[in-house]
This record gives C-alpha cells, sequence and structure tokens, in this order.
C-alpha cells in the first residue's frame, strides 16, 4: 500500500484569529452568540445601516480599532447584528461593504473564520486572495485550509446554515492550537 501523504504544517500569521459571521441562518447566529461569550473573543456586532451607510473617517476608525485587536493577538467576531426582521435583498451589499470595510485589517491576522458564501467570496477577494489549499477538516463539512496570494493564514470556512453551535468555537480553538502551538496538520 502507498505511505501516507506527509502532514503539511499551517503556519499562522503575526495577530489573532478574526471570526466574520455574516450569515443570516440561525445556527450561524446561535454559534456566534456561543463564541460571544468565550473570554478571550472581542465581539464587535455591526449594524447593517452603519455599515452600507458610515463615513469614510468613521469606517477607518472603526477598522484601526480592530486592527489594533489583532495585532496584539485578541480574536475578534465581527457579526452583522440582522435584528429580528432582516433584509435579504441587501445581503449582497452587506458582504460587498463588509469586504470593503475589513481589508485593511488584513496583515494583522493569525487566521480567519468565515461563514456565509457571500461574506468569505467578500472578504478573500478584498484581502488579495486567490486561491486556498484544503489542509484538513475541523469537523465534517468544515473546512481547515491556508489562503494563497497576498494574505497567507490558516482559515476555516463554512456554509451559513451548516454546522451547530459549537462549530465556530471549535474552529477558532483549533485556530489557537495552530496559532501557538504550532500544526502538524
Amino acid at each position: 500500500a502507498p505511505s501516507p501523504a506527509p502532514a503539511r504544517a499551517v503556519a499562522s500569521g503575526p495577530g489573532g484569529t478574526l471570526v466574520v459571521v455574516g450569515s443570516l441562518a440561525a445556527v450561524s447566529r446561535a454559534a456566534a452568540r456561543k463564541l460571544a461569550a468565550e473570554p478571550r473573543m472581542r465581539h464587535v456586532p455591526v449594524a447593517p445601516d452603519w455599515l452600507i451607510e458610515a463615513g469614510e473617517a468613521e469606517r477607518r476608525r472603526w477598522c484601526e480599532a480592530i486592527a489594533a485587536r489583532l495585532a496584539v493577538g485578541d480574536d475578534v467576531l465581527v457579526e452583522v447584528a440582522m435584528g429580528e426582521a432582516p433584509d435579504l435583498a441587501i445581503g449582497s451589499r452587506l458582504a460587498t461593504a463588509l469586504g470593503a470595510l475589513l481589508a485593511p485589517a488584513a496583515p494583522h491576522l493569525g487566521a480567519l473564520v468565515a461563514t456565509g458564501g457571500e461574506t468569505a467570496a467578500a472578504l478573500l477577494a478584498r484581502f488579495g486572495v486567490d486561491g486556498l489549499a484544503l489542509v484538513d477538516e475541523i469537523e465534517p463539512g468544515v473546512s481547515l485550509g491556508v489562503t494563497r496570494g497576498r494574505l497567507r493564514v490558516p482559515i476555516v470556512t463554512k456554509a451559513g446554515a451548516f454546522g451547530s453551535e459549537d462549530t465556530l468555537l471549535r474552529a477558532v480553538h483549533h485556530l489557537r492550537a495552530i496559532r501557538h502551538e504550532g500544526s502538524p496538520t
């Protein structure tokens, strides 16, 4: 039998893990609530109206605060706060605005978690990522990869309606282990 392929090491970037929840799916919202309660997680909800309408100076200050937290190794959860009756028609506008808003923070990332297909695509495009090398699976259907392109960090992606309320927490713990202990993956 052929020998198994050698494990690939996953190296993290310089800072903390950025978790971005743009999905409207109930399971992603429940996972974000559980992750927000994690003691070492900075939860930053962002209102859809603000995301689309905020002025340039206000957006820059907001992103600088996120980048500063990431730069010192803090993990940050950015969640689009949709409220009780979200407007599904603006989903792609929100994803695009979120990608543009967070792009300046990219150099400070140690790792990235993105949930919601449009959200992940917008972030990766704005971060200069032109591909992913899949490395492992955190749980069935939740992949661990490494970004390719201008930004090279570990990434966990998941579809918005996929997983459980513990999925984001497991992903962040896995990425923390990579950042602090290295990865034999």
